[in-house]
């Protein structure tokens, strides 16, 4: 049941992997074919997609990692990472105290959010303001470089080097899940956590679907490898057709 719960946002990139494996049911089944070819063409081209979405993410300043250990925020190290969108947030508390190094409120509507003021200056360039409010801000691990990483750079390799050698098919399909499971379950510990309306930790819930992913990948691994289908060829060798 929470898994149909559409309407309290839901795990995206899951819930579009889920909907990506229909389509590519749906689509097998009309064309009158094995999912499991159809499967490893998708998985093939899925890592670039990711890739720049965390890019993405990481532009639009979305997705915050978590904060780094307290011991360092004095001396925060450089690949660090500060939001001035978090001074919009309700608990944050220094407002006043950066008011009074900067002049932002000058020429500002007095109905407009002082905060949000604040943060429009900084994402505007003003260098005062960026002055101001830096030591204020919290420094986050960069989650969305982290995943960028991972699910693009790191996963596409895993891919490429099973494309390389003759493989039964559906076998790309599930060293795919295998790899993007484990690599999302390390890299989740990175971002920030929130309590879903069904009153779990974001970490747990995103944690479990990625185990999921790697037990639907182990199996489907073993059930391929042991079929009577020819192997189709890789990189290194033409394709045969698949059976």
């Amino acid at each position: 049941l929470i898994l149909l719960r559409v309407w309290e946002g839901g795990m995206a990139s899951h819930g579009g992997f889920v909907g990506v494996c229909i389509a590519a049911l749906l689509y097998a089944r009309y064309s009158k074919q094995s999912p499991f070819p159809v499967g490893d063409l998708i998985v093939s081209v899925v890592p670039p997609g990711l890739f720049f979405g965390r890019i993405a993410n990481f532009i639009n300043g979305e997705l915050w990692g978590r904060p780094i250990p307290e011991k360092y925020w004095s001396d925060p190290p450089w690949w660090s990472l500060k939001y001035p969108m978090e001074m919009v947030e309700p608990n944050f508390v220094h407002t006043d105290q950066i008011l009074m190094k900067s002049t932002i409120l000058e020429g500002v509507p007095p109905e407009m959010d002082r905060a949000q003021a604040m943060a429009n200056a900084a994402y505007a360039g003003r260098a005062d303001v960026i002055e101001a409010i830096t030591p204020y801000l919290t420094p986050y691990y960069p989650s969305q470089l982290f995943q960028a990483a991972s699910d693009g750079i790191i996963l596409f390799t895993a891919m490429i080097l099973v494309w390389l050698l003759p493989r039964k098919p559906g076998v790309l399909t599930g060293s795919f899940l295998i790899v993007y499971g484990i690599l999302r379950f390390v890299t989740e510990q990175y971002r920030g956590q929130f309590t879903t309306g069904a009153g779990y930790s974001s970490i747990v819930v995103a944690g479990g679907l990625s185990i999921v992913m790697v037990i639907l990948g182990i199996s489907i691994v073993a059930y391929r490898s042991t079929r009577n289908s020819a192997p189709i060829g890789g990189l290194l060798q033409p394709m045969k057709p698949a059976k």
